[in-house]
C-alpha cells in the first residue's frame, strides 16, 4: 500500500535523579529514577500499514519510566553488588506477527529484572568473579493496569534476553609477565510461548535452550613495549545455536555459533 508521508515531530522533557548513601564499606545503598525517550520502528509501521496516510498511523513516541534500587558491599577482598529494576511505559512498541506482517502493538509494557555480581581477590595474583542477570517483561493487552490476565502476554525474544550467568578467573602466574584469563558465559533457558496452530512458533517466540561457553587468553609481556597474547574462543568447541537464532524462529537465520577459534597477537609499541 502506498502511504502518503509527512513530518513527524517529537519534543519532550525527561528527568533523571539518583541518591547514593555511603553508609559504610559493608553497605552502600542507592536508588534512582530515570526516564527514557524512544520512537517505535517507523519502517515496520509503514511496511505493515493498512491506511494510506502516515498521519493516520500511531507513531507517538514512547516515554519509559525506570526505577532502580540496589546496594554495594565490600568486606576485605570481597565485593558484592545487587540491583533490581522496573521499567514501565504506558505506550509500548512491541511487534507481533499478524496475517503475514509485523504490527507494532501500542499497549502498556512492564519490564523488570535484577543483577547480582561478586568479585573476590583470592590472593595477591588471583582474582575471580561471577554475575547473574535476569530480565522479564509483559504487555498489558487488556489495559487494566495489571499484568496477570489471560490476554496479557510476555514480550518476545528480541525484547527480552534469556537469563545470563558469567564468571572469570584471572591468574598472574608471573606477576607483570605471564597472565592467564579464563572466562565463562552461560545463556540459560527461556520458554514463555506456546506453539501456534501450525505446530511451530511465531517469529521471535521460540524457546531458548541453555548453552555454556568458555574463552581463555594467555598473555606474556617480554618487556614494556612487547607482548604476545594467545586468545581461544569457545575453548571446549561447544556445539550450540545462538540465542538469537533460537528465539527468532527464522529458517534462514537458524545457524550455529562459532566453534573453537584461536588468535595469536604480537603487540609492539614503537
Amino acid at each position: 500500500m502506498n502511504v502518503k508521508g509527512g513530518n513527524l515531530e517529537y519534543n519532550t522533557l525527561v528527568s533523571n535523579v539518583g541518591l547514593r548513601y555511603n553508609l559504610s564499606r559493608y553497605f552502600s545503598p542507592y536508588v534512582s529514577f530515570s526516564q527514557g525517550f524512544s520512537v517505535s520502528d517507523i519502517g515496520l509501521v509503514l511496511r505493515s500499514a493498512r491506511v494510506d496516510d502516515i498521519s493516520k498511523i500511531n507513531t507517538e513516541a514512547v516515554i519509559v519510566n525506570n526505577y532502580e534500587a540496589g546496594f554495594v558491599s565490600k568486606i576485605k577482598n570481597f565485593r558484592f553488588e545487587a540491583t533490581g529494576y522496573i521499567s514501565k511505559s504506558s505506550l509500548g512498541a512491541a511487534s507481533v506477527y499478524d496475517n503475514g506482517v509485523f504490527v507494532v502493538v501500542r499497549t502498556p509494557e512492564r519490564i523488570y529484572g535484577f543483577e547480582l555480581a561478586a568479585d573476590i581477590q583470592v590472593v595477591k595474583n588471583l582474582q575471580a568473579g561471577m554475575s547473574y542477570s535476569y530480565v522479564e517483561g509483559k504487555l498489558d493487552a487488556d489495559n487494566d493496569g495489571k499484568y496477570d490476565g489471560d490476554k496479557d502476554a510476555y514480550l518476545p525474544g528480541q525484547r527480552i534476553a534469556a537469563p545470563k550467568l558469567a564468571g572469570y578467573v584471572d591468574y598472574a602466574l608471573i606477576p607483570g609477565k605471564l597472565n592467564v584469563l579464563l572466562q565463562y558465559t552461560g545463556i540459560l533457558n527461556r520458554d514463555r510461548f506456546a506453539r501456534n496452530n501450525s505446530g511451530s512458533y511465531d517469529f521471535y517466540k521460540a524457546p531458548v535452550s541453555a548453552y555454556h561457553l568458555f574463552n581463555s587468553s594467555v598473555g606474556y609481556h617480554f618487556n614494556e613495549s612487547t607482548s604476545l597474547n594467545l586468545g581461544i574462543e569457545n575453548l571446549l568447541n561447544t556445539d550450540y545455536f545462538t540465542a538469537r537464532s533460537q528465539y527468532g524462529a527464522f529458517n534462514d537465520s537458524y545457524t550455529k555459533g562459532k566453534g573453537a577459534s584461536y588468535r595469536l597477537t604480537l603487540h609492539v609499541k614503537l
